[in-house]
């Protein structure tokens, strides 16, 4: 097993599941439902969301009929998952607490399989991708969603700012899993799991936010990456954290003017089929 960072760890996205929800699914819930479009998913059909998170696609999938498995590995991402489908009464969808990397469902269970900016996490994405082909019905589907490049990179546009405001902060190592940024290697990895006739859909949405104000106090729940960048500024005291907050209000109202923020986004969705 390699070595993992915090957003590769359940205990990392335990402590975000409920701002992650708050500021991130407007977002995923638009490339979901794109996903879901891609792939022809049809009412009654059964389907596996991998690494589910607060639950994008799982819910816009139950609401439009069809029987949904959600998994992921953090406890309190699957707890607030539940709550969501009690409450919406969709008992045409579960969730349960599974690591995606190897998964407790027989092969050839599921009409369509689905990741939505978590497979990208997963240490040893190869399982992942491998075990999303095995539990596929011959002629399944499979839609695998990770970031592409450009737009506003929340973690860099951070990163630019600490390091603007302390110049001695630690260094940041690259975002995990931005090696599927590169189209061609995304194809390479989903062909590299035996899936066939695969395609790379290439999407650009804008993400909502009221204010430079409101981004700034909910950015914790952004990932587990973004909230260890604060949990620093935390240490090196209040003097630290408001200079930060000064330049990131800043330098966001000069690049993208104030409120209400759009913020553009670009993902990658990459298909393939058992």
């Amino acid at each position: 097993m390699p070595d993992v960072s915090l957003d590769q760890t359940p205990e990392g996205w335990n402590t975000v599941a409920e701002e992650y929800e708050r500021v991130m699914e407007p977002l995923t819930t638009e490339f979901s439902e794109e996903a879901l479009r891609l792939t022809g998913v049809k009412p009654r059909e059964r389907i596996l969301d991998v690494a589910a998170g607060s639950g994008s696609l799982a819910l816009s999938a139950a609401r439009a009929g069809v029987d949904v498995v959600a998994i992921d590995f953090s406890p309190q991402m699957v707890k607030r998952l539940r709550f969501r489908l009690e409450r919406e009464n969709l008992a045409n969808a579960t969730a349960e607490v599974m690591d995606g990397q190897a998964l407790k469902f027989p092969g050839d269970t599921f009409d369509a399989t689905f990741s939505v900016l978590g497979l990208m996490f997963f240490p040893e994405r190869a399982k992942g991708f491998a075990e999303m082909f095995r539990v596929l019905r011959p002629g399944g589907r499979a839609a695998v969603i990770g970031w592409a490049g450009g737009g506003f990179r929340f973690s860099q546009f951070l990163t630019r700012v600490t390091e603007t405001a302390i110049p001695d902060f630690p260094p940041l190592k690259p975002p995990t899993g931005s090696e599927l940024q590169d189209p061609e290697r995304f194809k390479s990895e989903m062909e590299n799991a035996n899936f066939k006739q695969v395609r790379v859909h290439t999407v650009r949405r804008t993400w909502n936010a009221p204010s430079p104000e409101w981004l700034w106090e909910h950015a914790r729940g952004y990932s587990p990456a973004v909230t260890a960048i604060f949990e620093k500024l935390d240490r090196l005291g209040p003097e630290m954290i408001n200079r930060t907050r000064t330049l990131f209000l800043e330098l966001l109202q000069r690049e993208l003017g104030s409120a209400p923020l759009r913020l553009e986004r670009a993902a990658h969705i990459c298909i393939g089929v058992k």
